[in-house]
């Protein structure tokens, strides 16, 4: 394992550790639920990348980036779910169930084209994806979820 590898290997470990933590505490709530698909997500990209850094293959390192940037893609939509149960927001149910669906959108052009990741570069610490031409507007998209999220959470 590279020296690059390690530090996200760790983190992502203790990452899905917490999140498992937590949703062993009460498994009923969709707050732990929430926090546990964070956590998820954020260990899975993580892993992911960290394991690419350490292998020398293109087509295994665009495998991993594709679970990777699977993971990536779902983070602003558990952030937003997170805040959504804990804040009791259940007005904002079709908005939340919007941002999954864009985000299965985004994952299926992820898988099925190179439209979202147009390729691998080789770097010093490993292989790392190429942002494809609708890269932007999940950015966008990401950033739209954030936003409101943490807007909520200063209203409240």
């Amino acid at each position: 394992m590279s020296g690059y590898s390690f530090p996200a290997v760790v983190v992502s470990l203790t990452m899905v550790s917490l999140g498992l933590f937590v949703l062993t505490r009460n498994a009923m709530s969709g707050v732990h639920r929430a926090l546990f698909l964070q956590s998820l997500c954020l260990s899975l990209w993580l892993f992911s990348y960290g394991i690419m850094y350490s292998i020398q293959s293109a087509e295994v390192a665009r495998s991993l980036v594709n679970i990777g940037y699977m993971a990536v893609i779902f983070i602003p939509v558990t952030f937003y779910h997170f805040i959504f149960h804990f804040l009791k927001l259940y007005r904002k149910r079709a908005w939340l169930v919007l941002a999954y669906l864009v985000s299965g959108l985004f994952t299926l052009s992820l898988w099925f084209s190179t439209y979202f990741v147009s390729g691998m570069e080789r770097y010093l610490w490993g292989f790392y994806p190429k942002a494809g031409i609708i890269h932007p507007a999940f950015m966008a998209f990401f950033s739209t979820l954030y936003c409101s999220a943490v807007r909520f959470v200063f209203r409240a």
